[in-house]
């Protein structure tokens, strides 16, 4: 069995490993600390986002030009431009926020010794996007299940479950407490580690995945099958006891597997397997 020093050296492949090193820090310098540790992140999410969710816009409403419609989970149920433009409202009004939020927290980075320059080994960058993508899983399925919880749920969470029909911009289509809540669930896990580089590689994840999750689509080629959170927005609501807490986690569903809240979810395949 390999050492841990063998599997280092592995995945320090000098022509391309410093090849990116020395990119990134041209890049960096050129930003200065302030744009690098503020800046950074939410332009990213801006860029990522819209690139992804145009495309899904225009499947959306022209689906007849559309390869993906063959995908289609909930098939010939589109979203209307009335709820559509709401949802738009409400994303950007969003990342406007999380934007103020990153600027406002620039003094918090500082002082965890938060940086930009000087990228860890590749091993080390890989294992902390890692445990940052196990421990979210872990911390948004708990605050999750917090704001199915019937005050929460009405009065904040509601908001996102009007989208029975998901897009990918339900992504961000939250009351804002709700989503300076799930910010929250998102932030700890980060504390695993201080540098901008694997922050970025699991947001850019983590983008990925929360527009899969509520495309509407089941892409073959996808590692995570957007079908069990599209049977959330469709059947969980705090009104249906028996699938108020059902595919509450995030990525794999690890904690939806541990509680036993992807059970109602398995049952319900089951019979309708057996209907068919």
């Amino acid at each position: 069995m390999p050492s841990i020093d063998a599997i280092r050296d592995f995945f320090e492949y000098e022509p391309v490993v410093g090849w990116v090193r020395s990119q990134w820090e041209a890049h960096i310098e050129s930003l200065g600390e302030w744009g690098a540790l503020v800046m950074v992140l939410p332009a990213v999410y801006w860029f990522t986002y819209w690139a992804l969710n145009i495309p899904l816009l225009l499947a959306n409403f022209f689906p007849g030009w559309c390869f993906i419609d063959r995908w289609k989970i909930q098939k010939g149920r589109y979203v209307d431009w009335a709820e559509v433009k709401v949802m738009l409202i409400y994303a950007v009004v969003n990342q406007v926020m999380v934007a103020g939020v990153s600027i406002a927290g620039y003094e918090r980075v500082k002082w965890v010794k938060y940086k930009a320059v000087d990228i860890p080994p590749v091993f080390d960058v890989v294992c902390q996007v890692l445990g940052v993508v196990l421990l979210y899983d872990f911390t948004f399925y708990a605050v999750h299940c917090l704001f199915h919880t019937k005050w929460l749920y009405y009065a904040f969470h509601q908001r996102h479950h009007l989208s029975k029909t998901t897009l990918g911009i339900t992504s961000a289509y939250f009351h804002p407490i709700d989503l300076l809540a799930s910010s929250l669930a998102v932030y700890a896990p980060l504390l695993l580690t201080t540098h901008l580089l694997p922050q970025l590689l699991f947001s850019v994840l983590l983008i990925l995945e929360t527009t899969n999750a509520h495309s509407g689509y089941s892409f073959p080629f996808s590692p995570i099958d957007a079908r069990a959170h599209d049977f959330h927005h469709s059947h969980s609501t705090y009104a249906s006891p028996r699938y108020r807490f059902v595919n509450m986690g995030a990525f794999f569903l690890l904690s939806d597997r541990l509680f036993g809240t992807i059970k109602p979810y398995h049952q319900y395949l089951q019979t309708t397997a057996k209907a068919d």
